[in-house]
């Protein structure tokens, strides 16, 4: 039967949470029109990247469109007359270049399906809706009781999460509307199934207050189909934004002007009751990893999670982008806990925090909230490692609750051995593809840091004075080997006594040719024994050699000068004559 199977691909390789940092390189004459190219690269990886080309008019209905929900972003003004002037278009690259730094400030902004489509066409087409609504029909048939009444395609912020008013049919009942979210699997997503459907199952009998109700799901090869309650009240982000659940997310979220913090009293109660779920959840090993206050819930004083299933289903973090630049932040224990320290920060303040991390807080901030923010997001928490939710639970701001007491509550609630393997591996899953960015992202700031320490002033002056030093070094040594061969010595020559020359390694000089025997004698027998030279130290200087009227006689042995006397004393003339017989 291997033969006729056929695998299908669980999951897709695309993180939508990935920044696209975007950079207008240059602009072109095409046809009587000006063309910008835009180099694009996706999250930390270098080799993720493309070029796409656009011009001015589709920047124009990008902006309109993203101007229907009241979003306003500094787009570079038109120009009908001299729009070709070089210096106008190398102004107006800058202002595009400004208009996309400001479309990627916004997390919701920059993942929104215009935005991702307008840099990456490839990736997310115009059909993705209508694929998300087919794949829905297929998923609920042959299940009569639900009925899909209409979609709500602006109602979250992840683009492959699609969301669908249900109702449900029930015998001798009212109908039931309920909100059906349709996830397409993200790269995490790494189990079979038909063992990722049993272990839903298993998950959905987690009720309130940890998380809210689930009502139905079912799983297929592309993505998870779950039904909740819809609650017409809404998240606590839209608690704090002033906003109504129905509302299109770029509208709530990027154009709002005033945010509604919450008080203190409410934020400890809420921030408490958020921990305890996060404890029960770390005791029963799921992978959560979808902290926001989007996924938060606040009614009849009860505070519940959303999307606990999020984490099976390989869906990446809304804060990944700043948990990859942290390497202490590699377990999905400790991504939950950054992920509180951001929700806290959002109750206290009312506007989410834009950075990875905070160095200084209001100073209308408690000191209490203060030293718990300071445990969850300052830069030294993050370099050493943030506490568990059972040890911040034990902190004055949340009234030392006592853990053991809430945790003996779930000890009957026990997984299923095959269900908490599911869980292991897809824990390990998540754990290792977070590491293996995390090293990326510190390899590309050693390299931006080396590049910025090579370009600075200081380090350019620095290497200009080594560049000097070195300079008089080599001129020195220059003048020295000059002064040494003017005082006839050869620099390469070594000073050391057992270096001889080969002109006096016989001991005597060679007379020239043409001398007579007597004055060779004469010279021979006149002259007196060679003076002792002393045997230079290193740091002796030579001194100079002396005039050509002062030097010595040549020295010539007496075997020497009776071979000389022979040769010179030869005469052709004396030989005989030979003839050779023929």
């Amino acid at each position: 039967m291997a033969v006729f199977e056929r695998k299908v691909q669980l999951r897709s390789q695309l993180d939508d949470t990935d920044v696209l940092a975007c950079t207008v390189e240059a602009s072109h004459n095409i046809q009587g029109h000006t063309e910008y190219s835009i180099r694009v690269q996706r999250g930390p990886h270098p080799g993720k990247c493309w070029h796409i080309n656009k011009r001015f008019r589709d920047f124009v209905n990008l902006n309109s469109l993203l101007g229907m929900y009241g979003v306003s972003l500094p787009l570079p003004p038109k120009k009908f007359i001299g729009n070709m002037d070089p210096l106008f278009i190398a102004e107006r690259q800058i202002g595009l270049q400004n208009y996309l730094n400001v479309l990627q400030e916004n997390p919701f902004l920059a993942t929104s399906f215009p935005v991702r489509q307008f840099l990456d066409p490839d990736h997310y087409p115009p059909s993705i809706h209508e694929n998300a609504l087919h794949s829905v029909s297929l998923a609920l048939r042959g299940e009569p009781i639900w009925e899909v009444l209409k979609p709500l395609p602006e109602l979250g912020w992840r683009i492959r999460k699609h969301y669908f008013l249900i109702k449900k049919h029930t015998p001798h009942q009212e109908d039931q509307e309920l909100l059906l979210n349709w996830t397409e699997y993200g790269p995490d997503m790494n189990v079979q199934v038909s063992q990722l459907q049993s272990t839903l199952s298993v998950l959905s009998t987690l009720k309130e207050p940890v998380a809210v109700n689930i009502e139905f799901l079912r799983c297929n090869e592309i993505g998870c189909l779950v039904v909740r309650p819809f609650i017409e009240a809404g998240t606590l982000r839209d608690a704090l934004c002033g906003c109504k659940a129905r509302v299109p997310v770029l509208r709530k979220y990027v154009s709002l002007k005033q945010y509604f913090p919450l008080a203190g009293d409410k934020i400890a109660a809420v921030a408490c009751q958020i921990l305890q779920n996060l404890a029960v959840l770390h005791y029963k090993g799921i992978p959560y990893g979808q902290l926001h206050t989007g996924n938060v819930c606040v009614s009849n004083r009860h505070v519940s999670l959303l999307d606990i299933e999020g984490g099976l289903l390989g869906v990446p973090s809304l804060y990944r982008p700043y948990v990859v630049q942290h390497r202490r932040l590699d377990t999905i224990q400790s991504v939950d806990m950054y992920s509180f320290g951001h929700v806290l920060y959002e109750m206290a303040f009312g506007s989410p925090l834009r950075k990875s991390s905070v160095e200084t807080l209001p100073s209308s901030c408690c000191q209490s909230l203060a030293d718990v923010l300071e445990q969850l997001l300052s830069p030294r928490a993050l370099r050493e490692g943030l506490p568990t939710a059972q040890q911040l639970l034990q902190h004055e701001f949340f009234g030392r609750i006592d853990v053991a007491k809430i945790l003996a509550e779930y000890r009957t609630f026990k997984f299923p051995g095959h269900t908490k393997e599911v869980l292991k591996s897809v824990t390990l899953k998540i754990e290792e593809r977070l590491r293996h960015d995390q090293k990326i992202v510190h390899h590309q700031r050693r390299l931006a840091k080396v590049q910025e320490m090579l370009s600075s002033e200081e380090e350019k002056k620095r290497r200009k004075q080594k560049w000097k030093e070195k300079e008089k070094e080599r001129q020195l040594q220059h003048k020295q080997s000059q002064q040494q061969m003017v005082n006839g010595k050869s620099p390469e020559r070594s000073d050391s006594p057992a270096s001889t020359s080969t002109a006096t390694s016989a001991g005597t000089v060679t007379p020239p040719f043409g001398r007579s025997d007597s004055r060779l004698t004469s010279v021979t027998s006149s002259a007196p024994p060679p003076p002792v030279t002393p045997v230079p130290t290193p740091g002796s200087v030579p001194p100079p050699p002396p005039p050509p009227s002062a030097l010595p006689s040549p020295v010539v042995v007496p075997e020497r000068a009776a071979l000389l006397t022979s040769i010179s004393a030869f005469n052709k003339s004396s030989l005989r004559q030979i003839k050779s017989p023929r």
